[in-house]
């Protein structure tokens, strides 16, 4: 399995990029791509040349989490997000809205580990 991209740093993006012979404004796109732009493929890099989009895919994926499940309640409109890790574990998310049209105070819950021990009672996580 490739680590995921988003897994460095700056300075390491940094050295990186010095390490395939590339200018360290790189570093920068890159995290442009990844955290401006939201991409989840190295094709949708274009001002990277395809050599190096190419190398980039053969070292790193940018697996973005998959979205598995979307539930909501009909009660008050929570809903309950389930998300697959790009090796396969599992992290609920909940969005509780105070009003069911949205239009109030949001409150969200986002798993930050596999299998959160919280415990909550809205959450199987």
């Amino acid at each position: 399995m490739k680590p995921n991209i988003k897994d460095l740093d700056f300075n390491e993006a940094l050295e990186l990029f010095s390490g395939l012979g590339e200018k360290d404004y790189r570093a920068a796109q890159l995290f442009n791509w990844l955290y401006e732009r939201n991409v989840s493929s190295f094709s949708e890099m274009t001002n990277f040349s395809k050599n190096l989009r190419g190398l980039l895919e053969d070292r790193f994926d940018v697996t973005p989490l998959q979205l598995v499940e979307k539930k909501v309640s009909r009660i008050d409109g929570t809903e309950k997000y389930l998300f697959r890790t790009s090796d396969s574990h599992y992290i609920e998310s909940v969005l509780i809205k105070s009003d069911p049209d949205g239009e109030g105070r949001l409150t969200i819950c986002i798993s930050s580990q596999v299998g959160c021990l919280m415990g909550c009672g809205f959450c199987e996580t």
